[in-house]
C-alpha cells in the first residue's frame, strides 16, 4: 500500500542522494583523471577516464540494495514495485535511475508527484515508506 510522502521528505531525499554522489564522486573523478593523464587541477576531467564510467554505474545502481540509497535509508524510504508493493528489483532500480541526466526535471515532477518521478513511471516503481 502506497503512503503519501511529504514533499519536503521526498525533495530532501533526492537532494541528499544527488549531493552525496556529487561530493564523493566528482573529486575522485578529477583526482583519478589527474593521475591517469597527468593534468593540472584546473583542467576539465576527460571522459577517457575509466573511473568516470565506474561513477555512472554506481550512481545508476544507488538503490540496488533493497531499493534503498543512502538518503532513502536516512528518511525511511524504499523504491518498491508499483504493482506489488514489494522492494523493487535491482533492474527496476537501475532503469528508474537512467533519467539521472534530467535530474532538474525529475525534481519538478517530484513536486507534483512525491511518490513517483519520471524514472519511476518508466520502471513502474514508486517511493514508499518502510
Amino acid at each position: 500500500m502506497s503512503h503519501k510522502l511529504s514533499l519536503s521528505t521526498r525533495l530532501s531525499s533526492m537532494f541528499i542522494d544527488h549531493t552525496v554522489s556529487s561530493l564523493v564522486f566528482v573529486p575522485l573523478w578529477i583526482a583519478f583523471d589527474q593521475l591517469l593523464h597527468n593534468t593540472d587541477l584546473w583542467q576539465q576531467p576527460t571522459l577517457k577516464n575509466p573511473f568516470f564510467y565506474f561513477i555512472i554505474i554506481v550512481y545508476l545502481n544507488k538503490d540496488f540494495f533493497s531499493g534503498r540509497s543512502i538518503a532513502k535509508r536516512i528518511f525511511g524510504l524504499r523504491v518498491v514495485n508499483n504493482v506489488t508493493g514489494k522492494p523493487a528489483s535491482s533492474i527496476r532500480c537501475f532503469v528508474r535511475n537512467l533519467t539521472a541526466p534530467i535530474w532538474p526535471l525529475e525534481v519538478v515532477i517530484a513536486i507534483t508527484s512525491p511518490n513517483r518521478r519520471i524514472g519511476d513511471f518508466i520502471a513502474n516503481t514508486r517511493i514508499d515508506m518502510v
